[in-house]
């Protein structure tokens, strides 16, 4: 697609469903743990940019902070319930 293109709210999590699904597929396959940070990527971006300015294709410090804390709340869980879910690539 061009770099400007437009995509609907649904196609992006469609997508990002289905490269979830995939990424969780290969962790299991070669028995690697997955932990789906994506919902707590999301919460953090509702108030900051988690992209840029300089470099959209990377976090910035922002993003990565909120990737550090999505993993820490992982690791603070109870380990038993923490990769316990039904569909681990599933966004509501």
């Amino acid at each position: 697609p061009e770099a400007n293109t437009v995509f609907t709210s649904e196609a992006v999590t469609e997508e990002s469903n289905q490269l979830c699904q995939v990424m969780h597929q290969i962790a299991n396959r070669h028995g690697f743990g997955f932990l789906d940070t994506r919902a707590t990527l999301r919460e953090h971006s509702n108030n900051n940019l988690l992209h840029g300015p300089l470099d959209w294709g990377h976090l910035n410090k922002a993003g990565y902070d909120a990737l550090a804390d999505a993993i820490l709340q992982y690791l603070q869980a109870d380990s038993s319930t923490a990769f316990r879910t039904i569909s681990p690539c599933t966004m509501l």
